[in-house]
């Protein structure tokens, strides 16, 4: 009785953990954020809130000693909360709010972050609003009694969030691109420009393939309907346990 009154507390933490490890990995793979200071000013546009602080503040932002410090603190946050340490909504909090200025900061000079990453963040946050540290945390033998619905709801609202990412990006491509994406050219020559970079996505050989075999093509087209099928869908997955499987067939190679 007592192992299925602390299932939820466990499960939720297992989400702070992979989620908090995750977008750390990302600011590492971010590299050095001092590189935005090495930029022109004038290539910069600031987003949201961000336009509205003053031209002396903005200059701040931008000193490489401030700029790694956001990294190297981003880490050591995400680290702290991914771990649980206490108090852990102080350090999931603050992670949120340094990673969105790291995030806005590299938007401004064309930037952007991915539907994936995008939920991801948005899923920090309702982690660091929940006790996502009852579990699986430093310090913390076992989870206190709370109920149960303070770990569910987290979980089944960043479920929707991830669902609504994919719908919203599905829905988009097929307003903006209509069947044309998957009939034409576009996405071929999208693969074999992007294996172009540091050999992405496979090898610089990869790209050609794409570009010069009839039967790539065709494949990768195909595949990019059906993902872009599944994303619609997403939403399914909240109320069909027998759909979540063949959506997670599809859509977890593609993104491998």
């Amino acid at each position: 009785e007592r192992v299925s009154e602390t299932a939820p507390a466990y499960a939720l933490a297992v989400c702070r953990i992979v989620v908090f490890t995750l977008l750390a990995l990302d600011v590492w793979r971010m590299g050095d954020p001092a590189v935005l200071a090495a930029l022109p000013r004038d290539w910069y546009v600031a987003h949201g809130l961000f336009r509205w602080l003053p031209d002396t503040l903005q200059a701040a932002l931008f000193e490489p000693a401030f700029l790694r410090g956001l990294r190297w603190s981003a880490v050591g946050l995400a680290a702290a909360a991914a771990a649980g340490v206490r108090p852990y909504p102080l350090f999931a909090a603050s992670f949120c709010a340094v990673y969105l200025l790291l995030r806005a900061l590299a938007a401004g000079f064309g930037g952007f972050i991915g539907h994936g990453w995008l939920a991801m963040t948005l899923c920090s946050w309702v982690l660091a609003a929940f006790p996502a540290a009852d579990a699986l945390s430093l310090g913390r033998t076992r989870p206190p009694a709370r109920r149960s619905e303070l770990y569910t709801a987290p979980i089944v609202a960043m479920g929707a969030l991830l669902c609504t990412s994919y719908f919203l990006l599905g829905v988009r491509r097929f307003a903006r691109g209509g069947l044309e994406i998957f009939t034409g050219d576009a996405l071929p020559t999208y693969i074999g420009l992007a294996s172009l970079k540091d050999g992405a996505g496979g090898g610089y050989e990869y790209g050609l393939v794409v570009l010069t075999s009839s039967l790539a093509a065709i494949v990768m087209k195909a595949g990019y309907f059906a993902v872009t099928t599944m994303e619609v869908l997403a939403p399914l997955c909240l109320f069909s346990n027998a759909f979540r499987w063949p959506w997670l067939a599809v859509m977890i190679p593609f993104h491998v």
